[in-house]
């Protein structure tokens, strides 16, 4: 697999079918689900999200792989869940990590973060990451993904050092980092290697534009306003595809409220059967600070005093946004001085809010 691939992959009807689901609420505070869903390999869907999550990790574990061979279905399979945005504080899947004054910036952004079986880490401090990482759009709101080849150690969970990573000493060695920008754009479906750090920072929109994209258009009837409102929002459909490992605590949908959400036609076919690459990319490369703005947010949850600090071609990106655009980057600086992470030490934060998981 590449480090990153983009394709297009669901027409008018499907996103409409799956906007519905996506968009449908728990009714009260006691229903509310968990905050990720399984479904194994082998599984039979019982409603249209986990047919879409079977259709993600079979197209990017087709039968006739060579991963297909070696997959222990009871232990291989889609963990799947929703975002929303604008959403609703201390609700999603890592609501538990939103402090008391984090309210405005868990309506925007996703805060930079490494995909990982959640539990366990937390138990054990190991970070397991699932082999892909995916994320599906189904509008075209809302702040880019930006995915960034920046692992950490498993065990110990400490980001890896640049110079290790290249192989060098303690002498000065040029780091090169890559990573990839994508916009929303309905039906559009990016992966990436699932140990790579990503996040969608609101700051890379220009302000404003986010919250006149969400607004319900004039004259909408009293009687189509929720409908209408559901389609004016961020809304993505996120599948990790793990082999023969399966994420602690993470299970199927609950039964009680499948009927919340479409049922699944399983005579439809895949989601992917007309799925065509995105061809246009525009490339940037980043190696001298005058070639971009520099941005710094935190990394991971509340404890964390690590910070993300790069330089961003932020003209580049926003004049990507109306299409829905994507850009590949490319970080090269002597002992990556134009994206490293580091601990928080007293350089402001230069008016970059802080977005925490949601």
């Amino acid at each position: 697999m590449e480090d990153f691939e983009l394709c297009i992959s669901l027409d008018s009807n499907g996103r409409t079918n799956f906007n519905a689901s996506c968009s449908t609420p728990a009714t009260n505070e006691e229903e509310q689900p968990p905050r990720t869903f399984w479904i194994p390999s082998n599984g039979a869907p019982r409603c249209a999200l986990e047919r879409m999550a079977l259709d993600v990790f079979q197209h990017h574990v087709p039968e006739d792989s060579p991963a297909s061979q070696r997959i222990d279905s009871s232990t291989s399979g889609a963990e799947w869940w929703v975002q929303v945005r604008p959403s609703t504080p201390k609700s999603g899947r890592y609501a538990m990590l939103v402090g008391d004054n984090d309210a405005d910036d868990v309506m925007a952004g996703i805060s930079f973060h490494w995909d990982k079986d959640e539990e366990l880490r937390i138990h054990t401090g190991m970070f397991i990451h699932p082999h892909i990482s995916t994320v599906t759009y189904l509008t075209d709101i809302g702040a880019p993904t930006l995915v960034i080849d920046k692992r950490v150690d498993y065990v110990t969970g400490a980001p890896i050092a640049d110079n290790a990573e290249a192989g060098g000493g303690a002498a000065s060695v040029v780091i090169t980092h890559n990573g990839f920008c994508s916009w929303p754009k309905s039906g559009k479906h990016l992966s990436f290697d699932g140990r790579f750090l990503h996040a969608a920072p609101s700051d890379f929109m220009e302000e404003g534009i986010f919250e006149k994209q969400c607004q319900v258009p004039d004259g909408t009837k009293d009687a189509d306003l929720k409908s209408v409102q559901r389609y004016h929002r961020r809304i993505t459909f996120l599948v990790n595809v793990w082999i023969n490992h399966r994420p602690i605590g993470v299970n199927p949908f609950p039964e009680t409220m499948l009927d919340k959400l479409s049922k699944c036609d399983l005579n439809e076919e895949s989601i992917f059967r007309d799925c065509r690459p995105c061809e246009e990319i525009e490339e940037s490369v980043i190696d001298d600070a005058k070639d971009g703005q520099k941005f710094t947010w935190p990394v991971g949850g509340c404890s964390s005093t690590d910070n993300l600090k790069l330089y961003a071609p932020l003209t580049t990106i926003r004049n990507q946004m109306k299409t829905g655009g994507n850009i590949s980057m490319k970080w090269e600086a002597t002992n990556g001085g134009l994206l490293s992470i580091g601990s928080t030490d007293d350089e402001s934060i230069e008016g970059n809010k802080r977005q925490k998981h949601a």
